[in-house]
């Protein structure tokens, strides 16, 4: 389930910089900026993801 969030994730971040890409109301600088935004989230979500995985996994070692 983890790889299936993080797979989807990324699709989102695929699909939002293509939108940012074709955006013709933006500024090269700009596009740079949303881009680097978008890569930040993107990797707190996998992140985050990451430490619930390790939790879970703890977890059911424990046991």
């Amino acid at each position: 389930m983890s790889e299936e969030s993080k797979v989807a994730i990324r699709n989102i971040r695929r699909d939002f910089i293509d939108l940012v890409k074709a955006s013709d109301d933006m500024t090269e600088d700009l596009q740079h900026q949303v881009q680097d935004e978008v890569q930040k989230v993107t990797d707190e979500a996998v992140g985050e993801i990451e430490a619930i995985l390790k939790k879970k996994e703890s977890e059911i070692m424990a046991i």
